[in-house]
């Protein structure tokens, strides 16, 4: 009887689920339907319950907020379940834009989107830009999430933004899959370009774990396209791209630290590994590609498999993969290192293997169908996915073929496979997947 219960109580929140509708032409006085859909964006946290879905039609949004205030839009306590998330999609073929620089806000933090508190909610296919700092140097973020789990956010897209793009307070299992942050800069605070970083996990106190980024790019950040500063939970970053960093946004004038994937300290010693890298490219950020940040009081190990990292440095005496200062064992296997201003520094304790740098392989233009990186800022496929370019791709010829260790990506070196040798099954680590 209990088990009987059970399944009319599901069928009965599947059949109760509603569809709503936002659009610049509506009033959220209305019911949110289709014909007569809501106008704001913020209106949504109060209607969506667990198995609910929110279109949000295409066209440019304001948020109605005024400068005293530092929430933008507000979505807090949305709680789907693992079975029925709650969904906000943009419409089919549609772009939403929350533009946010119609007003120049006075708090000393200021938030466009904040969410708070929620679980099991899958984002989908929005922008959010335009929140300038205000010159008194307050702290400006994009999207924030704080105390928010099982999230699947896809095809968001965070730029022009006065601070950081994405930040994450105490968040565990999250997925953020095929998104973009560009443009961001903090050009008032008090160490000037060194506060705004593209994907952020950052702060001791911040408990987040489990954490995967998939797909996503970071680049014109004025300081770290990924920065992990004094956090001990576990993230995995895969097939990721981060260039352009440490510069002014959308110029190549000096700005903040300038790193592509800023990897710790961590927040506590640990000789388990915490940082998982499988198949990203770090390229032209101005210091490091991939940086351990060591810290001596909070030393953790990370994992690299199939990167690549590509004239980072840029005369500072920066390299590709920076892993020199800590006594932890990290591991590097099938990673590919050219054309960085110096060579890995990497510490003794560490495993190599079949990596570019260990000898027996000279890397060379000709390795590569492309060392142009025109068009890696480029607009993604229909599908969300990064553009398909020759950037990087191994030639025919390339000696980086076959080279490598199978660790679960393909036998050849970094993080292009060539497409006759096919590419195995990810190793999916801690993915948490929700509908």
């Amino acid at each position: 009887m209990k088990y009987i219960l059970s399944i009319l109580l599901f069928c009965s929140q599947i059949v109760n689920a509603t569809t709503y509708y936002v659009a610049t032409t509506g009033n959220d006085g209305n019911p949110g339907t289709i014909g007569s859909p809501f106008l704001t964006w913020e209106h949504l946290a109060s209607v969506l319950v667990a198995g609910d879905i929110a279109y949000i039609r295409g066209g440019t949004y304001t948020s109605g907020s005024a400068a005293g205030d530092d929430i933008c839009v507000d979505w807090s306590g949305l709680n789907g379940t693992i079975t029925d998330t709650i969904k906000i999609y943009n419409y089919p073929g549609e772009v939403p834009v929350m533009d946010l620089s119609d007003v120049l806000h006075t708090p000393g933090g200021v938030f466009g989107l904040l969410i708070q508190t929620c679980d099991y909610v899958h984002i989908k296919g929005l922008r959010i830009t335009g929140l300038a700092q205000n010159p008194s140097g307050n702290a400006v973020e994009g999207m924030a999430l704080w105390s928010c789990d099982n999230f699947l956010i896809e095809n968001v897209t965070v730029d022009n933004i006065g601070g950081s793009a994405y930040t994450f307070l105490n968040c565990d299992n999250n997925l953020i899959l095929n998104c973009d942050a560009h443009h961001c800069g903090d050009e008032f605070s008090g160490s000037p370009w060194d506060g705004a970083n593209g994907f952020a996990i950052t702060s001791s106190g911040n408990t987040s774990t489990g954490n995967t980024f998939r797909s996503c790019r970071a680049w014109w950040i004025s300081d770290d396209g990924w920065d992990f500063f004094n956090t001990g939970g576990t993230a995995t970053i895969d097939s990721c791209w981060s260039f352009w960093n440490g510069y002014e946004p959308g110029t190549f004038t000096t700005a903040g630290n300038g790193v592509g994937f800023k990897l710790g300290p961590g927040n506590g010693n640990t000789t388990t590994v915490i940082r998982f890298l499988n198949n990203n490219l770090a390229f032209h950020n101005r210091v490091f590609g991939f940086d351990e940040n060591y810290n001596s009081t909070n030393k953790y190990p990370a994992r690299l498999y199939n990167n690549t990292s590509y004239d980072n440095g840029a005369g500072t005496g920066g390299n590709g993969y920076n892993f020199i200062s800590s006594d932890r064992v990290h591991i590097f296997i099938n990673n590919v290192d050219y054309d960085n201003d110096n060579p890995p520094q990497i510490n003794a304790e560490s495993t190599e293997t079949t990596n570019s740098w260990q000898g027996g392989i000279t890397v060379t233009d000709a390795d590569f169908n492309s060392v142009s990186s025109t068009g890696m800022n480029g607009a993604r496929g229909s599908d969300g996915s990064l553009p398909v370019l020759n950037f990087m791709k191994l030639a025919s010829t390339s000696d980086l073929r076959g080279a490598g260790t199978q660790v679960g990506y393909g036998l050849d070196l970094g993080c292009f496979q060539y497409p006759s040798e096919g590419l195995p099954n990810f190793i999916q680590r801690g993915r948490r997947v929700i509908n």
